[in-house]
């Protein structure tokens, strides 16, 4: 099975730009079974110091590289079980680096259904097809040669039918090609174009609807020969229930004796059906606006056509989607005379005797099977394509949002808003654990509202409440205007403030096994509220309980394969948690799971421990829990954390295998662990874990700062008092070290200690500085006590707001309004970027200023460009293909100024667009605007919706297309660029220059 998956490491290491032998040591590392977390920290020796991202470069092409071989393989085994196995066949699969060029050499051997060049196999025409197909000279006609395989029995009446079937060999010979695929793929990714059309509405809709009218209008005696309903017949009364008096048929009429206890069945199945009508025209009336609403979002895209290299990934979705939903017919178009003349180049030997016979079955495998064939395959990449792209996006999104900073030391109010439910309160202490709830409601009069502020004042002032999270929910700016009232009449005297918080998922978490079994006291909207203000106290510890696909900050997220995004996303929270690390004593199984080596067996195990022996005192302890072997408890012991345990040393990064090594380097330093523990700790001071706290939390880091401690100062006083045997007080110890440390070559250490040099560094850096949470170098979330509307913005206004996605056009930002502001992607920096991502991420606090407010769509355009800043030149880049620059501009003002049109050039040999289009420089001038459009239609309502994924494209801009050249802005070379002396910085400055030097005499 090994020889089945070997792959070669020098390949691998060059398309990575890596060492062969750092290549090799990963890839061995990985199939002993090491998690990508446990060798990026602690195996940097062996992979020469590789970060997590190249190491995760090398496992998924190695396991693309290892499909290749697998899928070789397994071809070579069919091909011999067939008998067809060639040495030139073998080296040519062996040699194929791609499972594209595999599937190309082995169509030919592939078991197909029924198709006319099997029927034509069947009926006996491969010998003339071969004659045909080697024939170097012409001897005789076609005719004469088809002459004697005319057989009416086999459905071969004359020699054109023979002919045919001979076409139909060719043209599966044609299409089997792999020389002829491979060009003809290369030539559609170079000039085809992906149109896509308006799908008209089925019009059999409106006939079905005239039939029901016309039927019922005839609903009498007469014109109706069914006769009465199966239960009128039985003698039961549909309007009392009961039974009336039979009725017995006499001509047509009731028999004497019914009288009025008959009902008039008739009138009946008439107003039934006249119902049942009005029924399904309502649901057809639904069903055509919810068409209606489909086409208007995608209306863009009804005569779109744009080259294939150069479609986005967001647009690709866009329209894959507007095809799922039948609003739109999509195809690949291509000049089919230029892939005429390089199909008969590659196919078609000129001096071939009988090549009108062949060009004819080369235009009908072009046309029939490969030109089909291969738009089922560019589309099915450039799909793939975009979901990648998607899912990378959704990564980088995800890592922001998990990494943003815990809120320590406070007690927080979490609200879920509502209008009809009214708004759950919960008071949380600085651990997460309920003090209290309540429910008030929005909706009433003036006593109703004052009635709600003073309960929501009276939890504050009970609990000792210090900031108020408020979900970013329905009702949320409601919700905001009534906490910014309590804050400024009952509670004026307080200092307490309000922070929006993206509660996307908090419902799914509400009703998940999960959440149920961690809050079965509280129902579902206490435990969403719960849940939104854990995610201010830890968002890390209560964000992996929800499935990050239900998070929303992804593009397109339920347009990609589940698999695959669940799979990185998968791999982006389990980075996000041992990039932190875990108290293992308050960790709950959702945030165990995720640690490198556990899983939800073994974090629930942990947990159960943990609740019978009371908390782990040291990682050895670790060994103790059932199911937890060897292997794990090396995996995952570096990123567990036993705070005020027996051996300071389970508090660092350092690993217990390093222990003695650690020891040996703090005996050379003249120190011990000892001065590694905090001066307020102690072996006995870990705290017994109890009810909520000790089950879902994970608040460790409160304590895994010793310099944060609430007993610094005691500690400090029992330091100072005591010492340290012949050592320095307690209260220099770290900063003692820290200072030998410094004086230390990390090197020469190694050297004599005969240890990686890696390994001592990591061990050195973890000594010299207290543990304490990466995040918390990060900003802190903007507290507000007012609050902004829509008319109190003005150009030029500077405002602090939190980025909550990050897109290809752009970011969404709040600022504390019930719609997000638009920062787009010209306006993220001074200079020119490619990627948003490039300068921002979800969660950063970025100050912007106001461009301009869309009072009427309530479309709030922002710049993160100061006012006055100069921007430098950017390169131009035209969707349509041209070429040109932008001017450099100066923003003087707080509007900047719009991307002045460029000229364009239309390429050579390009392919024409099929519709008339926008000039270049119209489409520039509205890029910004259009995509501030679309903004809204493509996350909802951000700030009420951020989980629900719109209809509308992404970017329902109307995409540049190639058509006539855009009208120029005038270029002025300097004096030095004309002679020669200063480089040219665009395209437009050297097609001036060019001008200029033509126009001379």
């Amino acid at each position: 099975m090994n020889s089945v998956v070997q792959i070669d490491p020098v390949q691998l290491a060059r398309q990575l730009r890596l060492g062969t032998e750092q290549v090799q040591r990963t890839l061995d590392l990985l199939d002993d079974g090491n998690t990508i977390p446990f060798i990026t920290r602690y195996r940097k020796d062996q992979t020469g110091g590789l970060d997590e991202e190249q190491i995760r470069a090398v496992a998924r092409l190695a396991v693309r590289l290892r499909a290749v071989a697998e899928r070789k393989q397994t071809i070579l085994k069919s091909l011999q079980a067939q008998g067809k196995l060639t040495p030139e066949l073998q080296s040519a699969i062996l040699a194929a680096e791609s499972l594209k060029q595999l599937e190309d050499l082995y169509l030919p051997y592939k078991p197909r259904k029924q198709t006319l060049a099997i029927l034509a196999r069947q009926r006996g025409l491969v010998p003339l097809f071969e004659k045909i197909w080697s024939s170097t000279e012409k001897t005789e006609e076609l005719e004469q040669l088809a002459a004697p395989y005319v057989h009416p029995d086999k459905g071969l009446k004359s020699a054109a039918d023979v002919l045919q079937g001979v076409r139909h060999l060719m043209a599966e010979r044609f299409s089997e090609s792999a020389e002829l695929r491979r060009t003809l793929r290369r030539t559609l990714w170079k000039h085809g174009v992906l149109v896509s059309q308006r799908a008209e509405s089925p019009k059999a809709q409106e006939a079905v609807v005239a039939r029901e009218n016309s039927h019922s209008q005839a609903g009498s005696p007469a014109g109706d020969t069914t006769g009465p309903p199966s239960d009128l017949k039985a003698g039961g009364d549909p309007n009392t229930g009961g039974e009336a008096a039979p009725v017995t048929e006499v001509s047509g009429e009731t028999a004497p004796g019914a009288g009025e206890a008959s009902p008039p069945w008739p009138e009946t199945v008439a107003n039934a059906d006249a119902s049942k009508t009005a029924r399904r025209q309502q649901r057809e009336q639904r069903k055509e606006a919810k068409r209606r609403k489909l086409q208007a979002a995608f209306k863009d895209y009804f005569d779109f056509c744009e080259p294939l290299r150069r479609m986005p990934p967001h647009r690709i979705l866009a329209i894959n989607r507007g095809e799922r939903a039948r609003i739109l017919r999509v195809k690949i178009e291509v000049e089919f005379e230029r892939v005429w003349q390089v199909a008969q180049r590659v196919a078609v030997p000129p001096e071939h005797p009988f090549r009108d016979l062949l060009l004819a079955a080369l235009r009908d495998a072009l046309q029939r099977l490969i030109l089909p064939a291969l738009e089922r395959e560019i589309r099915r990449e450039l799909t793939e394509r975009a979901e990648q792209h998607a899912v990378e996006v959704f990564a980088r999104n995800l890592r922001k949002l998990l990494l943003q900073p815990p809120v320590r030391g406070r007690r927080v109010a979490a609200i879920d808003p509502g209008f009809r439910s009214g708004c759950k309160i919960v008071a949380l202490d600085e651990c997460g654990n309920v003090l209290g709830h309540d429910l008030v409601h929005l909706i009433g009069g003036e006593e109703k509202r004052h009635e709600a502020r003073r309960r929501l004042s009276q939890l504050v002032r009970s609990h000792g409440i210090s900031v108020i999270a408020i979900g970013n929910g329905a009702a949320s700016r409601q919700t905001e205007q009534f906490v910014a009232e309590t804050l400024e009449q009952e509670l004026r005297d307080l200092d307490v403030a309000y922070v929006i918080v993206n509660e996307a998922g908090a419902s799914v978490y509400s009703t998940s096994p999960l959440g149920r079994e961690e809050l079965p006291e509280y129902d579902p909207q206490l435990r969403s509220a719960i849940s939104i203000g854990r995610r201010l106290l830890d968002p890390l510890s209560e964000l992996v309980k929800i499935h990050p696909a239900n998070l929303g900050v992804g593009l397109y997220q339920h347009d990609i394969k589940a698999k695959h995004l669940y799979a990185s996303l998968d791999e982006v929270v389990e980075s996000c948690v041992n990039y932190v690390g875990v108290d293992v004593n308050t960790a709950s199984v959702a945030l165990l799971r995720y640690v490198s080596g556990l899983n939800q067996l073994t974090a629930r195990r942990i947990v159960e421990y943990r609740s019978q022996h009371g908390p782990f005192r040291s990682r050895e302890e670790l060994k103790n829990v059932p199911g937890l072997g060897e292997a794990t408890f090396i995996q995952a012991a570096g990123f567990l954390r036993v705070h005020g345990g027996t051996n300071p040393l389970d508090t660092t990064w350092i690993h217990p295998e390093s222990y003695h090594l650690a020891e040996r380097i703090l005996e050379r330093l003249g120190a011990s662990v000892e001065w590694l523990r905090p001066a307020s700790s102690a072996a006995s001071s870990i705290p017994e874990p109890s009810g909520i706290h000790a089950e879902t939390n994970d608040r460790s880091a409160a304590r895994q700062d010793d310099t944060g401690s609430p007993d610094r100062q005691s500690g400090i006083d029992r330091a100072k008092a005591t010492g340290t045997g012949n050592g320095p007080p307690r209260t220099n110890l770290r900063a003692e070290l820290a200072e030998r440390i410094g004086r230390v070559d990390p090197r020469q250490l190694a050297a004599e200690l005969g240890a990686g040099e890696h390994l001592v560094r990591d061990i050195l850096a973890a000594l010299s500085s207290p543990p304490r949470d990466p995040r918390e170098d990060l900003p802190p979330p903007i507290f507000r006590r007012g609050i902004l509307k829509l008319d109190d913005l003005k150009p030029g206004m500077e405002l602090t707001g939190t980025v909550l996605n990050v897109v290809d056009f752009g970011a969404f930002v709040d600022i504390g309004l019930v719609d997000c502001g638009l920062v787009h992607i010209s306006r993220l920096a001074d200079r020119f970027i490619r990627d948003p991502h490039e300068v921002v991420g979800v969660g950063d606090i970025l100050k912007v200023w106001v461009v301009e407010v869309d009072r009427d769509r309530r479309h709030v355009s922002l710049t993160a460009i100061a006012p006055g800043t100069a921007t430098r030149e950017k390169p131009a880049q035209r969707r349509s293909g041209g070429t040109g620059s932008r001017p450099q501009k100066e923003a003087a003002s707080p509007t900047p100024e719009r991307p002045a049109a460029v000229e364009t050039a239309q390429p050579s040999g390009a392919a024409q667009p099929c519709r008339p289009t926008r000039t270049a420089a119209q489409t520039v001038e509205s890029q910004e605007a259009q995509d501030q459009k679309s903004a809204a239609a493509y996350s909802g309502k951000p700030r009420e919706s951020h989980t629900r994924d719109s209809v509308r494209p992404a970017d329902s801009v109307k995409p540049a297309r190639r058509g006539r050249p855009a009208s120029a802005t005038a270029v002025v070379l300097n004096q030095a660029k004309q002679e020669g002396r200063e480089p040219l910085r665009s395209f437009a400055e050297l097609l001036e220059f060019y001008k200029q030097r033509h126009a001379q005499p």
